[in-house]
């Protein structure tokens, strides 16, 4: 199995340039800015907390911490309007930890997970500043 760093990557570049998609939050909220950038605000600030808490669930083996870190995080995909094929390996996460099955592939989805989601912290974090 991999190891897991002890830090977290830096935010990695990528050539995209969108990794959100706010239409169905803006829908969520009839586009109220306000309640927007709150949520947006708590996206900012849970996320990281959750991914910290899968990279050491999974360097403890703890899968029951990982299982619901995942799962904390799974809904904000699509609230953010993040790629669905991320949502679809934190499902796939999410199963592996629960099922305590193929493990040696967890530390894989999980750093494929993180590196989209900080990319997304990234570009949320903009669009917190401009809304400002």
């Amino acid at each position: 199995m991999s190891e897991i760093s002890q830090n977290n990557p830096p935010i990695p570049e990528d050539n995209r340039e969108q990794y959100v998609n706010l239409s169905y939050l803006r829908k969520l909220t009839k586009n109220n800015k306000e309640l927007m950038n709150k949520m947006i605000v708590l996206y900012l600030k849970q996320t990281p907390e959750l991914l910290i808490n899968i990279k050491n669930g999974i360097k403890e083996k703890d899968w029951e911490t990982v299982h619901g870190a995942i799962h904390k995080m799974i809904p904000s995909f699509w609230m953010m309007g993040i790629d669905p094929a991320y949502e679809a390996m934190a499902k796939t996460l999410q199963d592996y930890a629960s099922k305590k099955e193929n493990l040696e592939e967890i530390p894989q989805l999980y750093f494929k997970i993180n590196e989209e989601c900080l990319l997304a912290c990234k570009e949320l974090e903009k669009t917190v500043i401009n809304s400002a």
